[in-house]
């Protein structure tokens, strides 16, 4: 089955004869996916940029092709694609979190809490945002809220959480 997915998008690729600049763009975005998912990094930056070409204002191509760029170590890039997708879609909470890995990975700890903060006004029900949140307060050295944080992470259902607690909150 999976063969055939990426059968349907090499034939989908090499056919875009759409009129409309969206169904172009679409289309790009669609070729990026299934490079991305064969972790051709590079090719599907190439995609989503062209999708970005026919409909500049295409925030999840933004965010897809920030998440290529992290894969290929590009963090400026990355992170300049996840501050647009953020400014065309300020409730974008994939991009708020993403954005925070990258800002706790290069030691901007405040601004990674910033982020997770906006993600849990944005989704109060996400362990991710959760988890990470507290993970960065461990940074900060904030061990209680960490802990509060993390066991809440674990009570929506993040099963990495609980090695955290057990680890560091006792």
């Amino acid at each position: 089955m999976k063969n055939l997915v990426f059968l349907f998008l090499f034939v989908f690729c090499s056919y875009n004869s759409f009129s409309q600049l969206n169904d172009i763009a679409v289309t790009h975005f669609i070729c990026a996916v299934g490079k991305q998912t064969n972790k051709d990094y590079k090719g599907a930056i190439d995609e989503y940029t062209k999708a970005i070409q026919y409909f500049p204002n295409y925030y999840y191509a933004y965010f897809y092709r920030g998440i290529a760029k992290i894969k290929t170590n590009d963090k400026t890039g990355a992170m300049n694609d996840l501050n647009a997708a953020i400014q065309m879609n300020p409730n974008y909470l994939e991009a708020y979190i993403n954005r925070a890995i990258l800002f706790n990975n290069a030691g901007n700890n405040i601004a990674a809490l910033n982020d997770l903060n906006m993600a849990i006004s944005l989704d109060s029900k996400n362990n991710f945002a959760y988890y990470y949140r507290a993970m960065v307060k461990k940074n900060l050295m904030d061990n209680k809220n960490a802990c509060n944080d993390m066991k809440q992470a674990l009570l929506l259902g993040n099963a990495e959480a609980k090695g955290q607690i057990d680890k560091y909150c006792k």
